[in-house]
């Protein structure tokens, strides 16, 4: 549907709209209202305890409170998390790094995202400049083969295919 398709459909609805009566129109804005009502969920939050991957940005603590928000590699772009002050400087170190949190998340019913987590541990992961690279792992076996060639170690894994 292209903008002009768009805005005529608004400016059609608008039209329709306006030629309703006050009664008419209170009467939609109800069912309008009971609709959204009856697509609430009724029941509470389901909370499980998990850890999640992610980065730790947008730090608020104050006298109240004591936050910071996740952003995780995959899934919801954010998720509020509630930490102790035990964490405190933890959480400002742990601030633009990749961190593992671990905690009760909370999730809407329905939704296959947390949005929030009192937290429980943060892990720190080191920075990629300070990861061992593939070239650092030369030589960390030097009998994984118990002696014989890569060639010959790898024929024996495969059975022969």
């Amino acid at each position: 549907m292209s903008i002009a398709q768009t805005q005529l459909t608004y400016n059609d609805l608008l039209n329709t709209v306006k030629r309703l009566s006050i009664v008419e129109l209170n009467k939609l804005v109800s069912q309008i209202i009971e609709l959204q009502t009856t697509k609430m969920p009724t029941h509470d939050d389901e909370v499980i305890e998990s850890a999640m991957n992610g980065t730790l940005d947008i730090f608020n603590v104050n006298k109240n409170n004591r936050l910071f928000e996740l952003f995780p590699v995959i899934g919801t772009q954010k998720i509020i998390c509630d930490f102790p002050s035990a964490l405190l400087q933890k959480a400002i170190t742990a601030i633009d790094h990749y961190v593992n949190v671990v905690g009760q998340y909370k999730y809407k019913s329905g939704h296959p995202y947390p949005y929030y987590v009192n937290v429980t541990e943060i892990e720190i992961y080191p920075d990629e400049n300070e990861l061992p690279s593939l070239f650092d792992l030369h030589g960390i076996a030097p009998n994984a083969t118990k002696g014989l060639s890569s060639e010959d170690f790898v024929r024996g894994i495969r059975d022969e295919w």
